[in-house]
């Protein structure tokens, strides 16, 4: 008998492997290409942080950062694709898995993309956080808080020790007209303690010895 099936049938069927031939014969090279770029990219990235004596700008960190990440992306899905057609052929035997092959890359640059965008925003954003945190205007803010910290903390040391001076003279005066171990000086000293605004205070007396 005749083979009564359609043409467009026998036609798309014959069709199928040369073109299915020929895309796997391609991906050698790409999966060769994309280990040289990683190759490259990752010693050309050595080199420019090895010889960096200051922070890398945003820009200069996000080019780095997308000049590694596209290869070895691209290097994990071409590897997910030969695991999962390997797999194919074994689990189905006469057949290519180009659809279980196909649907495992899909899958692969779902999950691979947004990883990418969030390395690449969030370099950029802590790049951006360090260079404020390092530039000469944070620098300079925080030298001038810093300033002012000391001179407050001098400030207030002089007016101690002014008071202290000023408090010792008057309790020397005292200490000639009252006795030392009277109620009156007692109170004579809590009054310049408080007067002087002291926190704390205490008479050191030199024995004879």
């Amino acid at each position: 008998m005749a083979d009564q099936r359609p043409p467009d049938l026998i036609t798309s069927t014959d069709d199928q492997q040369p073109r299915s031939t020929t895309e796997n014969s391609w991906v050698p090279f790409w999966e060769v290409g994309a280990i040289v770029l990683l190759s490259i990219t990752s010693v050309i990235s050595w080199l420019v942080l090895n010889n960096r004596q200051s922070l890398l700008t945003p820009a200069l960190s996000a080019t780095l950062l997308v000049a590694n990440l596209v290869p070895a992306i691209a290097l994990l899905v071409l590897f997910g694709r030969r695991v999962a057609k390997r797999r194919a052929e074994r689990q189905l035997p006469g057949g290519d898995g180009r659809l279980h092959t196909r649907l495992v890359a899909l899958f692969s640059l779902i999950a691979a993309i947004p990883t990418f965008l969030v390395v690449i925003f969030a370099s950029i954003l802590f790049q951006f956080g360090m260079d404020f945190w390092f530039s000469d205007r944070s620098r300079g803010m925080f030298e001038n808080a810093a300033g002012l910290a000391q001179g407050y903390f001098d400030e207030k040391q002089n007016e101690v020790r002014a008071n202290t001076v000023a408090m010792a003279t008057d309790l020397r005066n005292e200490m000639a007209r009252t006795d030392l171990n009277s109620n009156l000086f007692d109170q004579y000293y809590l009054q310049q303690v408080v007067v002087r605004e002291l926190s704390e205070s205490a008479i050191i007396v030199i024995g004879a010895d």
